[in-house]
């Protein structure tokens, strides 16, 4: 994937309304691909990067590589503008985060346990959720303005969800925006997988992310993480025992595992389950003495 360093955004508004995911399986050569779709979605200057960015696509033959592409296909959604400015204005946006740690159950109006999503996505995932637990408080954090935005859209479909908020920060930050034993349970849902060495701590399931996690939990409190990528599980399996969590739950594949019954799917575990992926899930909690 360190050859995927051309033109990527004008490829990108090229294929914007092509779903990346049936050019990935498809028996097509990328030139019979590209000759089937409407014309006014090609760019005649971007052909050849077109070209490469398929051929990419069909070798991908491991879940890692695939959600780099499409993580990558995805980067349009970071630049939407104005959406700084919606979620500025929004009401289920919550702002000034900091000043509301140590009582979070200000902002909900109730002492309800908090569950807390990491890198929500779309907020599909949370939104479920909410519905299904009138009685848990839903706060999902998304570091980029534009994602956040489809959440903020979805939720407006549902205004009904008055336990669900959102915050738009950078996970690093968690600490100063929770108090110790203020969340009730975290939700690590197909987490970024960082894939390089060097940068394997800036992955939530690393050792330096699951002491943040023990101070903030409750004490009966746990992790549930999820993802396709098999790597990725393996290292945050590792770290979790290496920092001394006990593991209370674990499937190399969900869906067809005991645990799948009424397991709520994210955006992405819908897409990467369609692709024939095992999705791997993990409920860890804090050794308590």
């Amino acid at each position: 994937m360190a050859g995927l360093s051309y033109n990527v955004p004008r490829v990108l508004r090229s294929l914007s309304k092509i779903d990346p995911y049936h050019m990935m399986l498809g028996s097509k050569g990328p030139r019979d691909a590209l000759a089937s779709l409407p014309k006014t979605f090609i760019d005649p200057q971007n052909t050849k990067d077109v070209v490469i960015l398929y051929s990419k696509m069909t070798r991908a033959a491991d879940s890692q590589v695939r959600r780099m592409i499409i993580q990558r296909w995805n980067m349009r959604l970071r630049n939407v503008p104005g959406s700084r400015e919606v979620i500025a204005e929004n009401e289920y946006v919550v702002h000034d985060e900091k000043s509301f740690r140590g009582r979070w159950n200000e902002v909900f109006g109730n002492d309800r346990p908090l569950h807390v999503e990491i890198g929500m996505g779309k907020g599909s995932f949370l939104l479920e959720m909410a519905r299904l637990h009138p009685e848990i408080n839903f706060l999902g954090i998304e570091k980029y303005s534009s994602v956040l935005l489809r959440a903020i859209e979805k939720h407006e479909e549902a205004p009904e969800l008055t336990n669900l908020k959102f915050i738009r920060m950078d996970a690093e930050e968690i600490e100063e925006v929770f108090a110790p034993g203020e969340i009730a349970y975290i939700y690590l849902n197909f987490s970024d997988p960082w894939p390089k060495a060097r940068h394997a701590k800036h992955r939530l399931t690393s050792d330096r992310f699951l002491r943040r996690y023990e101070k903030l939990l409750a004490a009966d409190g746990g992790v549930t993480f999820k993802t396709d990528n098999v790597d990725l599980f393996d290292f945050s399996v590792e770290s979790a025992e290496e920092c001394g969590w006990e593991l209370a739950a674990i499937s190399r594949d969900l869906h067809k595992s005991p645990y799948a019954e009424g397991n709520v799917m994210t955006e992405y575990e819908r897409k990467f389950a369609g692709l024939g992926n095992k999705i791997c899930m993990m409920q860890i909690r804090p050794h308590r003495t």
